[in-house]
C-alpha cells in the first residue's frame, strides 16, 4: 500500500468511523460496523505505519480524541490505543498495550483481543504475549484455541513456536494443557487458518474495499465497464472474485466482473507499488474463463491476505 493510498485509507474509514459513531451517539455495546471500521483503520496502520504522514497520525488523533466524547468502555477503542502506539504518540509498545486484555475474565472480551492482535499480529512481540495467550490454553474455556492461533501467528514458522512453547511451563493445569497442545497438532490446519478470527479479518477487507477501495479505483459514475462491450458492471462490491497476492514486494490485486449484458468477463489487476507508479490493466475474459477463474479464486477463504499461504495464493504468487 503506497503512501498516498495509506493517507487516503486512513482519513476515509475514521471520517467514517466517527460519522457512524455520532450518528449511533456511542452506541453500548458498538455496533459490529463500527468495529470493523475501526479495525480496517487498524490494519492500515499496521500494514504501513512507516508510510503516514504526519497529517495521517494528526487524523488517529483526532478521531481518538473525538470518539472519547462518547460513553464507550476502555476496551471499545482499544484498536485506537494500538493505533496510537504504532505512529508513535505514545511510549507504550502495541504488544504492551494489548497485553493485559488478553486474559480478561468475560471471554467475548478475550475475544475482541484476539480479533485484535489478528488484525495487528504483524506488528506483535511474541516474546512479550507468548505466556499470556498460552495461559489462556491452559485455563479457559471460552477461545482458548483463538488464544493459540494468535499464538503462532506471532512467529515465523511452526518450528520455531513449537521450540518456544515447549519452554512454557504450565503452573495450574498442566494435563489440560498438554492435552489441548495434542488435539491442536492432530488439527493444524485449524490453528493456522482459524475461522473465527479469519471471517472477522475478511469483513475487515471488505470494509476497506466498501469505503477506500472502491473509491480510489473504480470509475467515478458506475464503476468498472465491460472489457467486451463497455456496459458498466459496478463497483468493487459487484466483483464475482478477487484475490490480492504478493507481486514481488509489491501488492497486486486481481478483480474479476460479470457482465449480463454480454456474458463475458472482465479482469483488472490493480498493483499498488511500494516504489513507484501504481499500476492498473484490465482485460477481457470468456465466459468459461472468467466463471472458471472466478471459481477458482473464491477457493481461498481469506482472499484480502496477500500473505496467505493457501494453495490458490501460492499458485497466483509473482
Amino acid at each position: 500500500m503506497s503512501q498516498t493510498v495509506a493517507s487516503r485509507s486512513l482519513l476515509a474509514l475514521t471520517r467514517e468511523f466517527n460519522r457512524q459513531l455520532s450518528e449511533g451517539e456511542g452506541v453500548d455495546p458498538l455496533a459490529r460496523e463500527i468495529e470493523d471500521l475501526e479495525l480496517a483503520a487498524l490494519a492500515v496502520c499496521a500494514d504501513r505505519s512507516d508510510a503516514l504522514t504526519a497529517l495521517d497520525v494528526a487524523v488517529v488523533i483526532r478521531c481518538h480524541d473525538e470518539a472519547k466524547q462518547y460513553d464507550l468502555k476502555p476496551w471499545d477503542l482499544l484498536p485506537f490505543e494500538l493505533m496510537l502506539s504504532m505512529i508513535g504518540a505514545t511510549e507504550v509498545s502495541p504488544s504492551r498495550v494489548l497485553l493485559p486484555h488478553l486474559t480478561v475474565g468475560p471471554s467475548a472480551l478475550r475475544l475482541w483481543a484476539f480479533e485484535i492482535g489478528w488484525i495487528a499480529r504483524r506488528r506483535l512481540d511474541a516474546r512479550v504475549l507468548m505466556a499470556s495467550l498460552l495461559l489462556n490454553v491452559e485455563n479457559t474455556i471460552g477461545y482458548w484455541s483463538q488464544s493459540l492461533a494468535l499464538c503462532r501467528a506471532l512467529f515465523d514458522s511452526d518450528e520455531e513456536f513449537h521450540r518456544s512453547a515447549d519452554e512454557y511451563e504450565p503452573q495450574d493445569m498442566p494435563e489440560q494443557f498438554q492435552s489441548r497442545m495434542e488435539d491442536a497438532r492432530e488439527s493444524w490446519g485449524e490453528v493456522l487458518y482459524p475461522a473465527i478470527l479469519q471471517r472477522r479479518e475478511l469483513a475487515v477487507q471488505r470494509r476497506i474495499v466498501r469505503y477506500v477501495l472502491g473509491g480510489l479505483q473504480a470509475a467515478p459514475d458506475d464503476g468498472r465497464k465491460c472489457a467486451t462491450c463497455d456496459e458498466g458492471l459496478g463497483g468493487y462490491e459487484a466483483r464475482t472474485a478477487f484475490l490480492v497476492s504478493d507481486a514481488m514486494g509489491d501488492e497486486a490485486t486481481d478483480s474479476i466482473w460479470h457482465c449480463a449484458l454480454c456474458g463475458q468477463y472482465t479482469k483488472e489487476t490493480y498493483v499498488d507499488s511500494f516504489f513507484g507508479e501504481d499500476r492498473v490493466s484490465v482485460s477481457a475474459m470468456s465466459a468459461e474463463g472468467g466463471a472458471e477463474r472466478s471459481a477458482f479464486l473464491r477457493g481461498c477463504a481469506t482472499p484480502g491476505d496477500r500473505r496467505c499461504g493457501c494453495g490458490v495464493h501460492l499458485s497466483v504468487g509473482r
